[in-house]
């Protein structure tokens, strides 16, 4: 998988130099129309919590699709850290960060199409679901399945740490109606392992 795809999936899961206050993790629906909504997210856990970055992540919940998911959709996403006393938007750089993708179909073929030589994770095929457009409408579960979240290396590595709040928009876009909204709120840690000892004083 691309780093680009893994940082994708990372921030759809259901994503420094702040003190990280370990906020409790949420999904919560601020979908403006729920009459209209196309998805919802009736539960979802994490295990372990903080979230550990670079580790394992074992994910649970369900993803309820109110309606066949295709067609022209656009996808909205502010990425905030919490700095101080104020949440901080991430900026989009190099199309990840707090960006609108005008193509939100076009965007997972991309990166997960026939052509892209990257396969869709078996943690969502095992669920019934795909990585690319159209969705049938339906329930789909996921039980403890565990992603492995890569090391945020060069610019993204200031990201490696802190309180995070994530807004997921979905519009039509030939309409311009809001099809979901969700905010997922969550805390990322240190995910390499604590040095102790005679030698870790030495070299650290």
């Amino acid at each position: 998988m691309t780093h680009s795809a893994h940082l994708l999936l990372c921030l759809g899961l259901a994503c420094v130099s702040a003190v990280v206050g370990k906020v409790s993790f949420s999904v919560t629906d601020c979908a403006s129309q729920k009459e209209t909504e196309l998805m919802t997210f009736p539960e979802a856990r994490l295990s372990p919590y903080p979230v550990p970055v670079p580790g394992d992540l074992s994910v649970s919940g369900s993803l309820r699709l109110n309606r066949n998911a295709t067609g022209s959709v656009s996808l909205d996403v502010t990425i905030e850290r919490y700095v101080g006393f104020f949440w901080l938007s991430v900026p989009c750089i190099s199309n990840v960060g707090s960006c609108t993708y005008n193509d939100a179909c076009g965007l997972l073929e991309t990166n997960y199409g026939a052509g892209s030589g990257v396969a869709c994770p078996p943690q969502v095929t095992s669920t019934g679901l795909r990585c690319t457009c159209p969705f049938p409408a339906g329930t789909y579960s996921m039980n403890n399945a565990v992603f492995n979240i890569p090391e945020l290396s060069g610019l993204w590595s200031w990201l490696a740490e802190g309180d995070y709040r994530v807004t997921l928009k979905l519009t039509d876009n030939p309409t311009g109606q809001q099809l979901a909204c969700q905010k997922v709120e969550a805390t990322i840690v240190d995910g390499h392992p604590s040095c102790s000892g005679f030698l870790c004083s030495i070299f650290g």
